[in-house]
């Protein structure tokens, strides 16, 4: 159900009026957003950003919105991956992971690019697991521009 439709459903309602699995989808699902405030100042940067997971979640995708143009390069590219991670400094598992190569294609100012498919086995994040997003390099790397991140998921 989107924003919208909610809105328009909630109007002169209350939840209990709703189906349970409406309501459910209402309060349950949700998304966190990342934003990348300052284009990369060289090809090299690297940077992270994370959150605490509030409750049992399944990642159900990520979007960048980028605020400027990206050119993919199989050699010098830029590798962003979502992760997880216990919070008590254990290691991190791949939840997704998008290489800026020519098989992802270039980004273009302002159109949504989906970093993929969750992969099925790691998706799952548990209440207090540490939720973050990463940008290494590949090769020399590539400037990253201003971009938003969503990450969507829905509550298990």
């Amino acid at each position: 159900m989107s924003v919208l439709e909610a809105k328009n459903r909630l109007e002169g309602t209350t939840l209990k009026d709703l189906p349970v699995a409406d309501g459910q989808d209402l309060v349950y699902d949700g998304e966190v957003h990342f934003q990348n405030t300052e284009a990369d100042g060289a090809a090299g940067d690297t940077w992270s950003y994370a959150f605490k997971a509030r409750c049992d979640m399944e990642i159900v995708a990520v979007d960048i919105c980028p605020g400027a143009a990206l050119t993919a390069n199989d050699t010098n590219n830029a590798v962003l991956t979502l992760g997880k991670a216990d919070g008590a400094g254990g290691g991190s598992t791949t939840i997704l992971a998008l290489t800026t190569n020519l098989a992802s294609g270039n980004w273009v100012t302002d159109v949504f690019k989906s970093m993929g498919t969750p992969v099925a086995a790691a998706k799952r994040v548990t209440k207090g697991q540490i939720v973050t997003l990463k940008k290494t390099i590949g090769g020399t790397g590539v400037v990253v521009p201003v971009a938003g991140f969503t990450v969507r998921y829905r509550k298990v």
